[in-house]
C-alpha cells in the first residue's frame, strides 16, 4: 500500500508538471516558426551530407 501511495503521488506530481508546461507554452509566431524550420532543415541536410561522405569514404576504402 505504501508503494502504491508513493506511485500515485509521483503520478500527481508528473501531471502537475505537465499542466505547468502546457500553461507556459505558447504558439510561435510565423517568423519564429519559419526560422526554426530553416534551422532544422539545414541541420538535416548537413547531417545527411556528412553521413553520405562518411559512407562514400568507407565504401571506397573497402572496395576501391
Amino acid at each position: 500500500m505504501k508503494d502504491l501511495n508513493r506511485y500515485l503521488e509521483q503520478l500527481r506530481n508528473l501531471m502537475n508538471d505537465w499542466r505547468t508546461i502546457l500553461a507556459l507554452a505558447s504558439k510561435p509566431d510565423e517568423d519564429e516558426f519559419k526560422t526554426v524550420l530553416k534551422v532544422v532543415g539545414l541541420s538535416t541536410l548537413i547531417i545527411a551530407a556528412l553521413a553520405y561522405i562518411i559512407r562514400l569514404v568507407i565504401v571506397l576504402m573497402l572496395y576501391g
